[in-house]
């Protein structure tokens, strides 16, 4: 192998990790994205602060053992009654994780 075949074989290597990387920042982003759409339906929808109606999402999520991206994708997918194959599966472990968190913010908002 010459140097230029050297150098060439190692630009190759560099754009595929570039490129791994590139997805793995779009796929965060698009999280990030579906968490706070989510975060936001369930502040106007339980009259919360942002940083409760987080909170919300998160204990939802531990409470149900779904992932929070999961949680805010079936929140957001049902809001705009769409839906992927599984969302039915997860919704029924959401909705009384949803519930329950739901309850103990408003018990801490003295609602």
């Amino acid at each position: 192998m010459t140097s230029e075949q050297a150098s060439v074989a190692e630009l190759i290597l560099q754009v595929q990790e570039l490129e791994r990387e590139l997805a793995t920042l779009r796929h965060g982003l698009d999280t990030r994205t579906l968490i706070g759409q989510a975060t936001g339906l369930l502040a106007g929808s339980l009259h919360l602060s942002t940083g409760r109606a987080w909170q919300v999402l998160r204990l939802t999520s531990s409470y149900s053992n779904v992932k929070m991206r999961d949680v805010a994708r079936v929140l957001v997918h049902a809001h705009d009654g769409v839906a992927e194959p599984d969302d039915e599966a997860l919704a029924v472990l959401v909705v009384p994780a949803l519930e329950r968190a739901s309850q103990l913010a408003e018990g801490v908002s003295g609602r």
